[in-house]
């Protein structure tokens, strides 16, 4: 294979291309699109795989809510965390504000989803979850998300 660099052409002798020819030149335009073209449909294949498991289970990978696991038997509540997803929910039922949450849990020790300490956006992101913890719709699909509220 060829490559021009800095102004260097390279020849290739297996392939009999040569970058300082228009022949070679278009040859190697030619090879480059079609790598492109290949880039694109492997893109676009699992564009649409994501799009159709999610139309059939609400998945389509990556970390899970919090208050979630998966199992072998699909997506579960996590017994260890709910709690915690719960309290989060009622004290800010009662007017507490983010910070103060997040100050009540580093408090308690509480272990946080990432990280060593709790912190107010991260007590925000699992009362954005929810609808997800009442039992909402799973992504696209007409399943439910296992209820860690109200069971």
């Amino acid at each position: 294979m060829l490559w021009d660099v800095d102004g260097a052409a390279l020849v290739s002798c297996k392939e009999s291309l040569d970058t300082t020819t228009p022949q070679g030149l278009f040859v190697v335009t030619l090879f480059a699109g079609l790598a492109e073209l290949e880039r694109e449909l492997i893109v676009g294949r699992r564009r649409a795989a994501l799009h159709a498991h999610d139309l059939r289970d609400g998945e389509t990978g990556g970390r899970l809510p919090y208050a979630y696991i998966r199992t072998p038997e699909g997506i579960a509540v996590d017994e260890t965390t709910a709690p915690v997803a719960r309290q989060i929910i009622t004290w800010r039922r009662r007017g507490a504000t983010l910070r103060a949450i997040a100050y009540q849990l580093n408090t308690e020790g509480t272990p946080p989803p990432i990280g060593r300490k709790w912190w107010a956006s991260s007590v925000r992101e699992i009362l954005l979850n929810e609808p997800a913890c009442r039992g909402g719709k799973r992504g696209a699909s007409d399943l439910r998300w296992p209820k860690v509220i109200g069971k």
